[in-house]
């Protein structure tokens, strides 16, 4: 897989982060308050995410500054 493939994944996920987020700052926004259950698996939800877009922001960067190989495939001049 290209690098490239880490743009649509931001788009996906960086608006469920940051709803997410805000859900988590005031849990009295929606239609119910929030249960600790709820509470604890939009924490984990978070932190995943969370990590999960910082190395897709560092291959979306990486991709843009002109490195289009595939990660982990040996480029055939090497070979």
């Amino acid at each position: 897989m290209s690098r490239l493939m880490a743009v649509p994944h931001l788009l996906a996920w960086g608006p469920l982060v940051v709803m997410l987020f805000l859900r988590l700052a005031n849990p009295h926004v929606g239609s119910a308050p929030s249960t600790a259950s709820e509470s604890a698996l939009m924490w984990a939800l978070l932190l995943v995410n969370s990590v999960s877009l910082c190395f897709d922001t560092l291959d979306t960067w990486r991709w843009c500054r002109g490195e289009r190989d595939i990660p982990g495939r040996i480029p055939h001049e090497r070979l």
